[in-house]
């Protein structure tokens, strides 16, 4: 048992009740979505650290281990998040900002879970 490993689960409780908030807030808002889906993915995140910290198997310890590669997700979303902030929409426009943002992020997650590679 490690002791240190509740500081995730606690992470992931606020980021998930965060995120549900914000997304409640004001549903019609693409920022508040972009912002409830980093939330959303940080605590799932979060979890899996918990979880990696709390097994006592190797083949548990790895499946949540190759859960994790999912954090390559979080940069683009972050760089969504500031485009729409800064109201900087007009580049979002353009689909082929999302395939620059989003592809090479998603190949990397499908990578990092699929491969015996650990990021």
């Amino acid at each position: 048992m490690n002791i240190y490993s509740y500081v995730s689960l606690s992470a992931f409780f606020l980021c998930f009740f965060l995120g549900n908030f914000i997304y409640h807030k004001n549903s019609r808002s693409q920022l508040n979505i972009m912002i409830a889906i980093l939330c959303f993915l940080v605590g799932f995140l979060a979890f899996t650290e918990f979880q990696y910290r709390q097994t006592t198997d190797f083949q548990t310890a790895y499946l949540w281990l190759k859960l994790s590669g999912l954090w390559p997700l979080v940069p683009p979303i972050i760089l969504h998040i500031s485009l729409i902030f800064t109201g900087k929409t007009e580049i979002l426009k353009n689909k082929f900002t999302y395939l620059l943002m989003y592809v090479p992020a998603v190949i990397i997650s499908v990578y990092a879970v699929t491969t015996n590679l650990l990021l």
